[in-house]
């Protein structure tokens, strides 16, 4: 649950910049 949740993160905080 922890890769999992860094690349959800990474994903979403790229679209938001």
């Amino acid at each position: 649950m922890g890769g999992s949740n860094m690349a959800s993160l990474n994903a979403s905080r790229q679209m938001m910049r």
